[in-house]
């Protein structure tokens, strides 16, 4: 039962995980395009308005970025161990192996806009993504922290 319990907990986390990124895609296309408004940089390719269709119409101009990199990043996490042993593991631990991995996603994302070929990709634009994306998942993990230690999940008391 502790297993499955667990293995539950996990996919929940990785869900998360996926939605935070998703949402960190949509936010770095705003904020993208305020900074560059705002510090006069000229446009962002394939960004048509400050609007819901305009970033549907540049998330499918970058799809690829995105189907590599949610999978990828949920892996890695996985691979590296950000899952496993949750609620024993030391929070700034859990950090940095967050940190490690998007450092790591980031590197698997740079590669598929060179094999894909994707000239007009913004690099301001990937790192604001990176940073929200991190930003993110740093504050979902303290949420599940703070959830299962007290919040219902752990019983009330460190787990």
């Amino acid at each position: 039962m502790l297993r499955e319990k667990e293995a539950f907990l996990t996919r929940l986390m990785q869900i998360a995980d996926a939605l935070v990124i998703t949402v960190a895609f949509v936010l770095a296309y705003f904020i993208t395009l305020g900074l560059k408004r705002s510090l006069d940089l000229g446009p962002l390719a394939f960004a048509t308005s400050v609007s819901f269709s305009g970033v549907v119409f540049f998330l499918r101009n970058h799809i690829a970025l995105v189907l590599i990199t949610i999978p990828t990043w949920i892996s890695l996490m996985s691979i590296d161990g950000v899952y496993a042993n949750f609620r024993t593991k030391l929070f700034i631990e859990i950090l940095f192996r967050v940190l490690r991995t998007g450092v790591a996603s980031l590197l698997v994302l740079g590669s598929g806009v060179f094999l894909f070929k994707m000239n007009l990709t913004s690099r301001m634009y990937v790192a604001v993504f990176a940073a929200t994306a991190l930003l993110g998942l740093f504050i979902v993990k303290a949420y599940w922290r703070w959830f299962l230690d007290y919040g219902g999940g752990g019983g009330g008391g460190g787990g």
